[in-house]
């Protein structure tokens, strides 16, 4: 039993010394700033600088998407999908607060480094305003090779709708000022929104899907999941005549009343 415990601290003391120099100051501002040009040339779809500030050997793991080996594959992958089309392509943003960075050393040197925290996605199209789509944890790996800084493994996981930074209070909502609101609505692209009081919420179904919202103000509606709002206009009795969508503050669907 003595010599097992033995063993097992003259391993941890080779693993973890008790003293270990500190890393040369400066070294997490010059990374700080690569990531950031690395973000900037996916943004841009600078498909030739990203590619140059990726290792060979590239591991990039997904949640979602599955595993991408090698620089080539994730080269191939975002020309096609990410920067496939020109007019509509991926926008990734840390979120400030979320964002630590962490040396690794040998010997006190620093070799590589890790970035963690959180992203999220927009859906950037040209002459529109982004659309925030959703949003996720990240772990990024960067080595030093030759002095340079190089991505070498991404993990991006934990997937999910994008929850906005601030939710509005709900309030009391009228029943009778609810049902008014209630009935069917037509978009601009004929699709067809249908809108029911529940409780002190409105349902809205649109294009097979169901989405619940409540009220911050008289006819002025949110939903929880996403940074979605949707406001009516009424007529002097208070019946719905119309509604817009809007997320993050863009226009996303307009409609009108039925008149049926």
């Amino acid at each position: 039993m003595k010599k097992r415990l033995a063993s097992l601290l003259l391993a941890s003391a080779l693993f973890h010394p008790v003293a270990q120099a500190a890393p040369a100051a400066g070294w997490d501002t010059a990374l700080r700033i690569v990531d950031a040009a690395y973000w900037a040339a996916y943004n841009s779809c600078d498909l030739k600088v990203l590619s140059a500030m990726n290792t060979d050997d590239l591991e990039f793991f997904h949640d979602v998407g599955g595993v991408m080996h090698g620089k080539a594959e994730f080269d191939q992958a975002m020309a096609h999908n990410i920067c496939g089309n020109p007019a509509v392509h991926v926008r990734r943003e840390a979120i400030p607060g979320t964002v630590g960075v962490y040396p690794l050393l040998e010997r006190g040197v620093v070799y590589g480094a890790v970035i963690e925290g959180q992203h999220r996605f927009y859906e950037a199209t040209a002459g529109q305003s982004d659309v925030l789509t959703g949003q996720a944890r990240f772990t990024s790996v960067f080595l030093l090779k030759d002095g340079t800084w190089k991505m070498a493994r991404v993990l991006s996981f934990d997937h999910q709708p994008a929850k906005p930074d601030h939710l509005p209070a709900e309030v009391q909502a009228a029943p009778q000022a609810l049902a008014l609101l209630a009935g069917t609505y037509i978009a601009k692209d004929k699709m067809l929104l249908t809108v029911k009081a529940n409780g002190n919420h409105v349902l809205v179904d649109a294009a097979g899907s169901t989405f619940e919202l409540y009220p911050t103000a008289p006819n002025n509606f949110a939903l929880k999941e996403r940074p979605i709002t949707v406001a009516f206009t009424v007529d002097p009795t208070g019946k719905g005549q119309s509604l817009v969508v809007k997320e993050r503050g863009a226009v996303v669907a307009e409609a009108t009343r039925s008149p049926q």
